[in-house]
C-alpha cells in the first residue's frame, strides 16, 4: 500500500512537471519566460522564509521544478546536448548523494538540525511517517530532457515514457536500498531512448 503509493506521488509529480513544461511551451516566449522567471524568484524567497503551511513546500517544488525544466529546456537543441547535460547532472547526483550537498541536507533533516528538505522535495505522509519521494532538481532535469529530446527527435512522448522509467527505476532502488540518487536514472532513460531512436532512424535510412 505505502508502496504503490508513494510510485503514484511520483508518477504524478513527474507527469506535473512534464505536463507543466510542454504547457509552456504553448505560449509565446516571452510571457513563458517571465512567468518561468517569476515562479523561480518566488521559489527562492520560499526557500528563504520556509513557511509553515504544508502544500506551499510541494506545491513549490512542482511549479519550480516545471518552470525550470522549461528554462533549461530551451538551452537543449540536439541529443548529443541531452545526453552531455544528463551525464553531467548524473555525476554531480552522485557526488552531492554520497558525500555532497544531498546528503548533509538528508542527514541535517534526519537530525533536526535543518528544516530545507521539505522545500526541495515533494513529501508525503503515510500512516505518520514523511517520505521525500522526489526533488525539485529531478522534476526540472526530467522536464529540460524531455523539452530537449522532444525537440531534437520530434517525438512527442516516448522520451517522456523512457525518463519516466528510469525515475521509476530510481525510485524502486532507493526503497530497496534506503535511498538513491535519481537523475543517475534518468540519464540511462534518455540514453536508451536516444539509442532506440538513433537505430530506428539508420535502419529507415533516415
Amino acid at each position: 500500500m505505502i508502496f504503490s503509493t508513494l510510485a503514484l506521488v511520483l508518477l504524478a509529480s513527474a507527469g506535473f512537471g512534464l505536463l507543466g513544461a510542454r504547457g509552456l511551451l504553448a505560449l509565446t516566449r516571452g510571457l513563458s519566460t517571465s512567468i518561468s522567471v517569476a515562479v523561480c524568484v518566488g521559489y527562492v524567497l520560499i526557500l528563504l522564509r520556509q513557511p509553515d503551511v504544508p502544500w506551499v513546500s510541494n506545491l513549490s517544488v512542482l511549479l519550480a521544478g516545471s518552470c525550470l525544466g522549461f528554462l533549461f529546456g530551451h538551452l537543449l537543441g540536439s541529443s548529443a546536448s541531452v545526453i552531455a547535460f544528463l551525464t553531467t547532472a548524473a555525476v554531480v547526483d552522485l557526488l552531492s548523494f554520497s558525500d555532497g550537498l544531498t546528503n548533509q541536507i538528508v542527514e541535517g533533516y534526519r537530525t533536526g538540525s535543518s528544516t530545507i528538505l521539505p522545500f526541495l522535495a515533494v513529501f508525503v505522509e503515510i500512516s505518520g511517517r514523511e517520505y521525500a519521494v522526489v526533488g525539485v532538481s529531478d522534476i526540472a532535469i526530467l522536464s529540460a530532457a524531455y523539452l530537449g529530446l522532444q525537440k531534437a527527435t520530434e517525438s512527442e512522448w516516448e522520451p517522456a515514457v523512457w525518463l519516466l522509467l528510469g525515475l521509476l527505476s530510481a525510485f524502486l532502488v532507493g526503497i530497496t536500498f534506503s535511498g538513491a540518487p535519481g537523475i543517475p536514472f534518468l540519464a540511462a532513460g534518455g540514453c536508451i531512448f536516444v539509442f532506440l531512436h538513433s537505430r530506428r532512424q539508420r535502419d529507415s535510412g533516415h
